[in-house]
């Protein structure tokens, strides 16, 4: 199992069991789960793909505003990856203005917009938190409750 599978799977137990590796050891005090971070989008999407997401047409785009680097695999969705995980938040806090509901899996540096039905499975493979924007944020599923 490769480093980012073990991390993400860790995230997904820590979820399970009370969401910081200190809960595991009794008297250790609670730390945060570290987020999955990418070096590129081609690694995010096949970090996806590997955990069963369907590809059929990628491209590389890079056209996200504040993404260091964008792309889909339809017109149904969008990958992004940030320089920080600073960023990828700043675009989260963006879009709430949209006025438009989106759905996002967010974790990391990363950002991933698909069909809720897909948020789901990919959530499960690659940890992060699913948010929901319809004018104002509303966290639907968090690694951390």
């Amino acid at each position: 199992m490769n480093g980012r599978r073990l991390v993400a799977a860790s995230a997904t137990m820590l979820a399970l069991t009370g969401c910081s590796a200190g809960s595991l050891i009794p008297g250790a005090s609670p730390s945060p789960t570290p987020e999955v971070t990418y070096d590129s989008v081609t690694e995010l999407r096949d970090a996806a793909v590997e955990d069963g997401y369907d590809c059929p047409d990628w491209r590389q785009t890079n056209v996200v505003k504040n993404a260091a680097q964008s792309g889909n695999c339809s017109s149904a969705d969008v990958f992004s990856i940030y320089l920080s995980e600073e960023d990828a938040q700043q675009t989260i806090d963006g879009v709430k203005s949209l006025g438009t509901e989106v759905h996002v899996l967010t974790g990391g540096n990363w950002i991933i917009n698909a069909p809720t039905a897909e948020l789901s499975s990919l959530k499960e493979a690659l940890g992060g938190t699913i948010v929901q924007y319809s004018g104002t944020v509303r966290l639907i599923h968090s690694a951390c409750g």
